[in-house]
């Protein structure tokens, strides 16, 4: 057993052992994990399949276990509506075992589910820029995104260079200046030829922020 493993919250412990039959962590998630515990901002880069999304997931539902975090303790940012429905069901198999909620909010979300009880926020939300563009304007719900302590970017290299990734900036800025702390983000992407400009574009030098990146497999 790994020591990254062995010092993970017992609930997900479980949850990885029992219902993935996992007894250690993948190269890229051990790396993401001690990373992100450090505090700094984080760039995860590997292949399709490769672990990202548990490489973000694992390290940042141990802190919220770990310390009860309140409220919205994480955004799940993505460009597209299908990829936040492909990934619920994910998220979903890691979380709600160990009591943590999700829930996803975007376009094709009835109105009447894009909401929660006051006091009840989930721990983690998925949403895409243009929905948090809303839920920024909701004088109730926002509220509890003062809590938010990670932003993970789902397909980061997809915002680069275009008038999306302008409004992600902006966004991003925002919740900083809401929540006044240097919010943890935390990108994922696939293999890209320019890893640091993506950081970089990432963090903003805001404070620390490193690359993890394994090499691919033949």
């Amino acid at each position: 057993m790994s020591s990254v493993f062995s010092s993970l919250h017992e609930s997900l412990q479980q949850v990885l052992a029992q219902r993935l039959d996992w007894t250690e962590l993948r190269d890229i998630q051990e790396q993401a994990c001690r990373t992100i515990r450090e505090g700094g901002d984080a760039l995860i880069i590997a292949p399709t399949a490769g672990g990202k999304s548990g490489a973000a997931l694992i390290p940042v539902m141990d802190d919220i276990l770990k310390h009860g975090r309140p409220g919205i303790s994480c955004l799940y940012i993505s460009p597209l509506k299908a990829l936040i429905n492909d990934q619920e069901e994910r998220f979903c198999s890691f979380c709600v075992p160990t009591s943590l909620t999700v829930m996803k909010w975007h376009g094709d979300v009835a109105p009447h589910e894009r909401s929660w009880k006051d006091g009840e926020p989930p721990h983690f939300l998925m949403i895409t820029p243009e929905s948090l563009e809303v839920l920024l304007q909701e004088t109730t719900l926002a509220r509890d995104l003062k809590e938010v302590r990670y932003i993970i970017i789902d397909e980061l290299h997809a915002f680069i260079e275009s008038e999306r990734g302008v409004h992600l900036r902006m966004l991003l800025c925002r919740m900083d200046q809401l929540t006044k702390r240097k919010i943890q983000r935390i990108g994922l992407s696939a293999t890209a030829g320019n890893p640091y400009e993506l950081l970089h574009w990432l963090s903003e030098g805001r404070h620390a922020a490193e690359l993890v990146q394994v090499p691919a497999a033949p």
